[in-house]
């Protein structure tokens, strides 16, 4: 995270749920899935920070696990896009799909700037 910028830091975002962190980031190859099951707090290219409980979901692991190959085929790596479409929509979007919270305005307001979605 660059914590000198203005707008607070640019983040690098998971979720966790069932023992295993989700993320997206880009990828080359068109068909392959921007989305990677990860141990918590292990993503190489990133620094760690903090976790920030978001909430518990009522969906049994099953279910959890029928959403992550969905939403696997629906986040191609390739569409990724800094401003639009990055890991940070996907916390979100994976949120909204469990039923829990979405992260803190903190975490993606630089995105939701640069995006023209919102206040700093």
């Amino acid at each position: 995270a660059n914590n000198n910028l203005l707008l607070g830091g640019i983040f690098h975002g998971g979720v966790e749920v069932y023992g295993a962190e989700w993320c997206y980031g880009c990828t080359e190859e068109e068909e392959r899935s921007g989305v990677r099951r990860l141990p918590p707090r292990s993503h190489q290219s990133h620094s760690y920070r903090t976790t920030v409980p978001l909430g518990r979901t009522q969906l049994c692991e099953p279910e959890v696990e029928a959403l992550l190959e969905r939403l696997s085929r629906e986040w191609r790596g390739n569409e990724y896009d800094f401003v639009d479409h990055n890991c940070l929509s996907f916390c979100n979007a994976l949120s909204q799909e469990l039923g829990v919270n979405r992260i803190p305005g903190w975490v993606d307001r630089a995105q939701r700037v640069a995006g023209g979605g919102g206040p700093a």
